[in-house]
């Protein structure tokens, strides 16, 4: 018989044992889970167990402010059954939680049930590399030439888990933002926030950063989440002078070298919001493919207070940096 358990810090072996379930996904380690304790969220894992013993589960993170309490998952579990789904909004109610986020990052494309209360509901996609075959069979022309383009210009590669390193990170991260302003796209930035969360990653080992250079200058940064046979682009940004020499693509292409050779299967490039974007087009041009999933918002208090909570997430969504991914 299935049942649901919640557990608020349940320390090494309930860490490992979750990720023991799920080796490729860097968003149900402990490492991120003890990144995001630092930036004020409490870190549980939510799991259906039988007798067999453990079933499907993730991480679950709260955080209470004055009006409200958000609880939310970043990345679904493999293969939930009906009882996660059951038990995790009996749970949510228990805690007294005024919205629950479930999000897919990292996830293997599984679908959200229809929940009462959903305030919405969105399709989201990442773009997953296969790292096993030959990393060059599936880049597309332009990327091919922009790698090459890169090796010519002499870039080399730093891997960095300081601060100076998360700020040079986030300063280049302003200027990819810059660009995207420039074209019309609404992009809130952030910066205190966005150095906050790189800094509490790379602290926490759960990620590192990778940049490539030239004459002692970072052109392209991309902060890379890190779980033991897989990893995920997290953010990145890069100059104008770098976009000219296609230091991303340059970059990109040597991260996944490295994964392969600490024995990474699986580099998952996030998501990319439309069809068609720019984004989308540099993700897949490496040959990675596109996986669907979806996010859904749960609205789970009622009347005066449900009111002034969404006011409230009205206000921390408009404060919340938007990661380039």
């Amino acid at each position: 018989m299935s049942r649901f358990d919640a557990h608020e810090s349940p320390g090494q072996e309930g860490w490992e044992e979750l990720a023991a379930h799920a080796p490729g996904n860097p968003f149900h380690t402990r490492a991120y889970a003890e990144a995001r304790a630092a930036l004020g969220w409490r870190p549980w894992i939510v799991a259906v167990r039988s007798e067999g013993g453990f079933v499907s589960g993730c991480p679950a993170f709260v955080r209470s402010g004055y009006l409200s309490k958000l609880i939310e998952l970043p990345s679904m579990p493999s293969r939930p059954p009906s009882a996660f789904w059951d038990g995790l909004l009996a749970w949510c109610r228990r805690q007294r939680a005024s919205c629950l986020e479930i999000n897919s990052f990292g996830s293997e494309g599984v679908g959200i049930p229809g929940m009462m209360a959903e305030q919405g509901r969105r399709i989201r996609c990442e773009y997953r590399w296969n790292l096993d075959g030959d990393g060059a069979a599936g880049l597309s022309t332009n990327h091919g030439r922009n790698i090459k383009r890169g090796r010519q210009a002499n870039l080399s590669l730093r891997q960095s888990t300081d601060l100076e390193g998360c700020e040079r990170h986030v300063d280049l991260m302003a200027s990819s933002m810059d660009r995207r302003r420039g074209r019309g796209e609404d992009v809130a930035t952030a910066r205190q926030a966005q150095l906050d969360e790189a800094w509490a990653l790379v602290r926490h080992g759960a990620g590192r950063l990778f940049q490539a250079g030239a004459g002692g200058a970072a052109l392209s940064s991309v902060l890379v989440l890190l779980a033991d046979v897989g990893a995920y682009y997290h953010s990145a940004g890069t100059s104008p002078e770098g976009m000219k020499i296609g230091a991303s693509h340059w970059l990109i292409y040597e991260i996944a070298g490295v994964l392969k050779t600490s024995g990474r299967r699986c580099f998952n490039l996030g998501g990319a919001s439309e069809r068609g974007s720019g984004l989308e087009q540099f993700k897949s041009g490496f040959g990675a493919h596109r996986v669907d999933s979806e996010a859904v918002t749960v609205v789970m208090e009622g009347g005066v207070r449900r009111w002034l909570g969404a006011g409230v997430r009205l206000l921390r969504g408009a404060a919340r940096p938007r990661l380039v991914r």
